[in-house]
């Protein structure tokens, strides 16, 4: 099996913010790698020191091409990661996670303005699109108000200075993913899966508050990383209740791999908190990113880079690879392809 994986390098400048891995799982061989940048237009005036825009975000293979996003654009690789093409349009703005339609068209998230736009992944041409801040359901559960855009403008590069928590109607839509012909989507602000097809809101759990990823793991029951709770949680979909968890603290192989970044990270936080230390801690250990299964087998990504692989049925940790140790390299997309 071969797994593509994405990093973000927080802190980074640009053009080392991240990159695609190609990985032949069986064997934790590196077969080829390619940055992620975004070039046009161009965005290294970001404010923002941590992420943003920054690394290779969500992956799908579609129309014969691996697709990965940078920040507003989609970059086109065969499968040994030769660069193909590169496309966008105005409305990819802060791209999170893509997921594949029937079609072998790409739904993508454009978290900087709470859209889920569909696109063909070789032009970048918009076929579809939803703005769950202008649906009333949405508006009057999370009580939102619309944001003012412009969708027939280049919105690429004008969203690097805003401000999500201050902004009342921000929703942080940073997932999508389609099952039975519906279209759900992760608000991660509120904790909330939403299906965008019937618009109404799924389940709301303050534990998956600043979370990321959906897999549907059988027709009834749904995977989101808890990325700061250092978990994932299964959900029953027709009940919204919490059926489960996979505790990625109490797995032995992670304890040398972040125990010495974990100690570090409480440290610097109590230091702020005293005002002893001025500059911003970029990077929490054991932020939980990146999803994807595979059969019965269940892979999410971790800071300092990290990928782990789980029976889902069980929960036991089947295997992990480490990339890197740095705190600050961060796991965000995932794909899994037969070899």
């Amino acid at each position: 099996m071969i797994l593509y994986f994405g990093t973000v390098r927080r802190g980074a400048p640009l053009a080392e913010g991240g990159e695609l891995v190609k990985l032949d799982w069986s064997r934790k061989k590196v077969l080829a790698r390619q940055p992620i940048v975004p070039r046009h237009p161009d965005v290294s005036h970001d404010p923002n020191p941590r992420g943003r825009t920054r690394g290779c975000r969500g992956i799908q293979y579609a129309k014969g091409r691996l697709v990965a996003a940078n920040y507003h654009s989609l970059e086109v690789f065969d499968r040994d990661l030769n660069r193909q093409d590169t496309v966008s349009n105005g409305m990819m703005v802060g791209l999170h996670e893509l997921d594949r339609d029937l079609d072998e068209n790409i739904w993508l998230t454009s978290t900087a303005i709470d859209a889920a736009v569909k696109v063909d992944p070789l032009s970048g041409k918009v076929l579809d699109k939803v703005l769950p801040r202008e649906i009333e359901p949405f508006r009057k559960a999370f009580d939102l108000e619309a944001l003012p855009l412009n969708k027939e403008a280049d919105n690429r590069d004008k969203y690097l200075a805003i401000k999500p928590k201050e902004d009342p109607g921000h929703v942080h839509l940073n997932a999508v993913k389609r099952q039975a012909g519906k279209l759900y989507a992760l608000f991660n602000r509120f904790g909330a899966l939403v299906n965008l097809t019937d618009q109404k809101v799924v389940l709301q759990d303050a534990r998956i508050r600043g979370a990321h990823n959906i897999t549907f793991i059988s027709d009834g029951m749904v995977a989101i990383n808890d990325s700061v709770r250092a978990r994932i949680r299964f959900f029953d979909l027709a009940t919204g209740e919490l059926r489960g968890s996979i505790n990625l603290k109490r797995k032995a192989p992670l304890l040398p791999h972040t125990g010495y970044a974990r100690l570090r990270y409480r440290g610097e936080q109590v230091l702020r908190k005293m005002n002893l230390l001025k500059a911003q801690v970029l990077a929490k250990p054991l932020f939980v990113r990146g999803l994807a299964k595979f059969g019965d087998w269940l892979f999410a990504g971790t800071s300092p880079g990290m990928i782990l692989c789980f029976d889902w049925r069980s929960g036991k940790l089947v295997d992990h690879f480490v990339y890197e140790r740095d705190t600050r390299v961060a796991i965000h997309g995932l794909q899994c392809l037969e070899a």
